[in-house]
């Protein structure tokens, strides 16, 4: 296989897999948090939770009350798995980066470097909103 073809293939290879972390991720926050945006803002809150369950159920009293503790007893151990993710995460990602900047030549690796640390700079702004 030409030397092209292994690039390509790692490339969209590596492409992919990013592509299925962020879709993941984004899952699991609009299910467990009910609307979409990142995880710095989408500290799981019981009190957003229950209202967009009310506003789509239509929740009597009863129901809001159970639903309200049952929110309370889990959306602890989703914060806590959360955090726990976050260094399995990041180390992936920094893997399909190694992965990926071992494929190209040397003007391609500085072009993807810049490429990686706008990613980074742009992730931190969005965390510090």
């Amino acid at each position: 296989m030409s030397y092209e073809r292994k690039f390509v293939r790692s490339f969209l290879l590596g492409f992919l897999l990013g592509g299925v972390l962020v879709y993941a991720g984004l899952h699991f926050y609009r299910f467990h948090c009910g609307f979409p945006g990142h995880a710095k803002r989408l500290s799981p809150d019981k009190t957003k939770i229950l209202n967009k369950l009310n506003r789509e159920l239509k929740l009597d009293a009863g129901q809001q009350d159970r639903v309200d503790k049952i929110l309370a007893a889990h959306l602890p151990k989703i914060k806590e798995l959360r955090e726990a993710m976050r260094p399995q995460l990041k180390a992936a990602r920094e893997l399909m980066q190694a992965e990926i900047s071992g494929t190209l030549f040397p003007e391609q690796k500085e072009k993807f470097s810049r490429i990686v640390a706008e990613f980074e700079k742009k992730k931190r702004e969005q965390e510090e909103r």
